[in-house]
């Protein structure tokens, strides 16, 4: 398969096939022993199994070492590399291109966006790439219209990595967004807070918030009543997309929200949120509205509420939020009580 089919066949949503035989060329069969080869080279390559003993899959380390002793460039890894290379610049355009695009984002200093762009990257590429990738063929396409599977796809770090890259594809494909929410949800990703150190970050919240309402107006004409389960859906991929990598492995939270993550602020603010109105609501379908004007200067900015004249607050922290949640008194001198 082509760059061009390759690059057709992703256009029109239509599953990637399987790479040209890597041993005659021919058409390919699927992976047999760690590489794509047509039927015939399968059936030889069981023979010389059955003879040598198992093929494997030389590791970078491993080519390293005989491309120093010996000069020989086996599977042209030093010529895809540098073609692989000379799309990383394009591609980086691509989302510097998208990121101007993003309503009220040229607004920021160049520092806040540098900043931002850079705190993204890992999330957006995984969104922009997810149509590039067939997890169920374990196939990805790269940015130079290279058409490999798991095992050969190894500027993109070790085969863990690359597995973790081909669930997240899945899971954001299996989301069945539209080109117009794909975009919102980059543009989300792109504009959260919390990864890094910005001069305007109020401004960026406005972004961000804007982003958001739009998504859930998006959401609410596709899917009706069922909106708010596919916004939690979402939410979940940005949750999933918290990786951490440490020697080269990669990690995963599965507890709790990953803190100085871009989805942690947005996320908590949801959680508390859902608890503050329920209890406002409460309240007021009990009758009780005296009680819940008290509340009207209680403010909240993600986890640090701010109460003026309301001498009942302390005294329903335990109805509003859950047990779970420890709050902790930090005013040194309460005017306001």
């Amino acid at each position: 398969m082509d760059s061009t089919s390759a690059k057709d066949s992703q256009k029109s949503g239509s599953p990637l096939e399987y790479p040209p035989c890597k041993v005659c060329g021919g058409t390919g069969a699927g992976k047999h022993y760690g590489v794509h080869t047509c039927q015939s080279c399968k059936d030889k390559m069981q023979l010389t199994t059955a003879a040598i003993g198992p093929i494997g899959v030389m590791t970078n380390e491993e080519y390293i070492n005989f491309f120093s002793t010996t000069g020989f460039d086996i599977e042209g890894r030093s010529k895809q590399l540098r073609r692989f290379t000379s799309q990383v610049a394009p591609f980086l355009r691509r989302i510097l291109k998208f990121a101007h695009k993003i309503p009220g984002f040229k607004s920021l200093i160049p520092k806040d966006r540098a900043s931002l762009i850079k705190a993204s990257k890992s999330e957006v590429q995984v969104l922009m790439l997810n149509r590039a990738v067939d997890p169920d063929l374990e196939m990805w396409m790269v940015w130079c219209g290279d058409v490999l599977d798991v095992n050969r796809s190894w500027m993109f770090g070790s085969i863990e990595n690359r597995k973790k890259w081909f669930s997240l594809a899945k899971e954001t494909r299996d989301l069945n967004l539209s080109t117009e929410e794909m975009a919102v949800v980059m543009g989300m990703s792109m504009t959260f807070t919390d990864r890094c150190s910005l001069h305007q970050p109020v401004e960026v919240d406005k972004i961000n918030l804007n982003l958001t309402s739009y998504l859930q107006t998006l959401l609410q004409r596709r899917y009706k009543d069922t909106a708010n389960n596919q916004l939690c859906k979402i939410m979940k991929l940005f949750v999933n997309l918290s990786y951490k990598t440490v020697e080269e492995k990669l990690f995963q939270q599965i507890a709790g929200i990953p803190m100085g993550t871009n989805c942690a602020p947005l996320l908590a603010d949801i959680f508390l949120y859902s608890y503050e109105a329920e209890f406002i609501q409460s309240l007021v379908s009990e009758g009780k509205r005296y009680l819940a004007s008290d509340f009207s200067f209680t403010y909240r900015y993600i986890d640090d509420v701010f109460s003026i004249n309301n001498p009942k607050f302390a005294d329903y922290l335990s109805s509003i939020y859950p047990s779970e949640l420890e709050v902790k008194e930090t005013t040194e001198h309460p005017i306001w009580t």
